[in-house]
């Protein structure tokens, strides 16, 4: 690694390294980034016997601080066909033909063609005719063989059309099918000569990648903190590190700390669910009496505040957050401008109370309009509880009968999501 180099400049540099060796090692390598995609370039070798190991060392450096890392021990195998596209060219007149010779992976070949025989015929019509033959010719049609797709003449400025040649197994060596077209003088067409089916060669041959970073094994961080800038109270510290890839995945560690630089101290309860289910109580007192201020925070900000009082309750609209969990925690102030937080209390959405009216008895509880409830149900709350049914709600409250067996029966409700 030289001084001050980037980890896009050291693949480079090692990539052209690697090339320098390729009709030795039949590999190129490909640099991208602070990777190097390599390819292999024996057609006959499968991918899985074609090995690769990659290390780093110090070296003269202070610290190993250069990583090089394999994706796999050995290459992978692609999945993806060979193809061959064909542009046929120029207007036929009566006596041209086109003629196709295909050599097929086991030496067998094939030839057929097609002649123009009619006044006004169209080269779009004659490539057609070509590739319909080729996918009708019996030779053609087992895994060794090929067959045309793609058919395109639509072009209105030019008197050509195109198709695609695909052999019928994926693989590189199922590509190598020989492919050969010959025309007469009046037509013309792409690609010249003899070629197998690897327009797409590079998405053929069997590949592993090889992934630069930087860092090293340990890195200790000190950090200092400066609590008075923080309320007083309950507060959660992550730690994010960063791997040394231009991926940049995180891995991160959390600790719950407690400040307490002044005697100021509160607390925040969630107070049970009285009859209006659709509101959330927390209750939050000051430990003095001289407080001006007492925000309760939630998803999305500020959820209430009060002042000049050292103990207040506060009703959320379950509503106004939405479905899910919710962390809810307050901050109170006192008039020398002393800040507390208290700790964290996590509340779910909606909570859902269940009452028991009438007789014979009714299972009731408030609902949101055309949402959907399960009702489930136990006899014996180790085994669980199990879906009896599920409501669509019609109105704001929902009612169902239950039957009574004189013996204990459990019964909760959740919103089907």
């Amino acid at each position: 690694m030289p001084a001050n180099a980037t980890l896009a400049a050291a693949a480079a540099g090692l990539a052209a390294a690697l090339n320098l060796q390729s009709n030795v090692t039949q590999v190129l390598a490909f640099p991208m980034g602070d990777r190097i995609e390599l390819q292999s370039l024996a057609v006959t070798v499968p991918g899985s016997n074609v090995t690769v190991t990659a290390s780093s060392a110090i070296g003269s450096a202070f610290n190993l601080a250069t990583r090089l890392t394999a994706a796999r021990p050995v290459f992978l195998d692609t999945v993806a066909t060979g193809y061959q596209v064909v542009t046929i060219y120029n207007t036929p007149i009566v006596g041209d033909w086109l003629q196709f010779t295909f050599i097929k992976t086991n030496g067998v070949t094939v030839t057929l063609g097609v002649t123009n025989n009619t006044p006004g015929t169209t080269v779009g019509t004659m490539a057609q005719n070509l590739a319909n033959l080729i996918n009708a010719t019996l030779a053609l049609q087992s895994a060794d063989g090929l067959f045309a797709s793609d058919f395109y003449d639509d072009d209105p400025y030019l008197a050509a059309a195109q198709f695609t040649l695909y052999a019928r197994t994926p693989g590189w060596p199922a590509s190598q099918i020989l492919a050969t077209l010959n025309t007469s003088t009046n037509l013309q067409a792409t690609p010249d000569g003899t070629n197998p089916l690897a327009d797409n060669v590079s998405d053929l041959r069997p590949r592993n990648h090889l992934y630069l970073s930087s860092g090293v094994d340990s890195l200790a961080v000190n950090f200092a903190c400066d609590t008075t800038q923080l309320p007083d109270g309950c507060h959660q510290l992550v730690a994010v590190a960063y791997e040394g890839a231009s991926v940049g995945t995180q891995t991160r560690i959390a600790r719950n700390v407690q400040v307490q630089n002044t005697s100021l101290a509160a607390t925040l309860t969630a107070l049970p669910i009285g009859s209006n289910a659709d509101q959330l109580q927390f209750a939050v007192t000051a430990n003095a009496i001289n407080i001006s201020r007492i925000e309760l925070f939630s998803t999305g900000g500020c959820v209430g505040v009060a002042t000049n009082q050292a103990a207040a309750v506060f009703a959320v609209d379950a509503a106004y957050l939405g479905l899910g969990l919710h962390p809810f925690y307050a901050l109170v102030t006192d008039q020398a401008g002393h800040r507390c937080q208290t700790q964290t209390v996590w509340s779910i959405i909606p909570v859902i109370t269940l009452t028991l009216i009438g007789t014979p008895p009714l299972l009731a509880w408030p609902a949101i309009p055309s949402r959907q409830y399960d009702l489930q149900s136990t006899t014996n709350l180790a085994a669980g509880f199990q879906t009896v049914t599920t409501i669509t709600a019609s109105n704001s409250v929902i009612q169902w009968p239950i039957t009574t067996t004189g013996s204990a029966g459990f019964y909760r409700v959740q919103l089907n999501q």
